[in-house]
């Protein structure tokens, strides 16, 4: 019996789906019965053509093998093998190991909680924070005012999540109150920056806002 796989590496792409082949040749002068199973990925991952081959004395058959990670796997290296078992003599076994380089996604979602808050010269709100990606990440919140008329407190200020945690960090915003006339409507998002990167939006935030006085 002779196996052959292709590839035997794999870097996955977005959708984490990879197709190999999996080559079966009978090298005996008998008809040889042969098994294919996929070890060490769950079996809702795989599809695989055949798992069970009949061949003649010098034939070969190639089978299609599919595999498809969750996106949640976290990235890093991982292995899985291909095991051809004869299921005639000399029934030998053959264990051919695959490496996937799952590349690191970083992905980030944000809510607010409340929405919406009637209040004085402050308000506080709760910023839900979610890693949605597959590697660790450190990230710094940071207000978003159009007008730059609000001044925005976050604690912590740098929120560390590992895949698929998430966390509620507290937000208060802070702007000038009208004394007379109407309450007004200050629209203002939020964002996630890298920490180091932090410093400077703020600097130029406060330049934005010192050119609009």
């Amino acid at each position: 019996m002779r196996v052959q796989v292709e590839p035997t590496r794999v870097e996955l792409a977005d959708d984490h789906r990879f197709t190999v082949g999996i080559t079966v040749t009978n090298s005996t002068d008998v008809i040889g019965g042969y098994e294919i199973r996929v070890l060490g990925a769950d079996p809702s991952w795989v599809t695989l053509e055949a798992d069970e081959l009949s061949l003649f004395p010098g034939a070969w058959q190639t089978v299609a093998l599919t595999v498809t990670l969750p996106v949640g796997v976290n990235a890093g290296d991982r292995r899985i093998a291909i095991q051809v078992r004869e299921t005639t003599p000399p029934q030998d076994i053959s264990v051919t190991e695959i490496e996937l380089i799952v590349p690191p996604r970083e992905a980030v979602r944000m809510a607010l909680s409340p929405m919406t808050v009637t209040c004085g010269r402050s308000g506080r709100f709760s910023l839900i924070t979610e890693n949605i990606g597959n590697t660790p990440i450190a990230v710094s919140p940071i207000g978003l005012d159009p007008e730059y008329l609000i001044q925005f407190e976050f604690t912590p200020e740098i929120i560390e999540l590992s895949p698929g945690a998430r966390v509620i960090t507290d937000l208060r915003a802070k702007g000038k109150r009208r004394w007379f006339g109407s309450p007004v409507v200050r629209p203002f998002g939020v964002g996630g920056v890298d920490p180091a990167e932090l410093a400077g939006l703020l600097a130029d935030q406060r330049t934005a806002a010192d050119a609009k006085k």
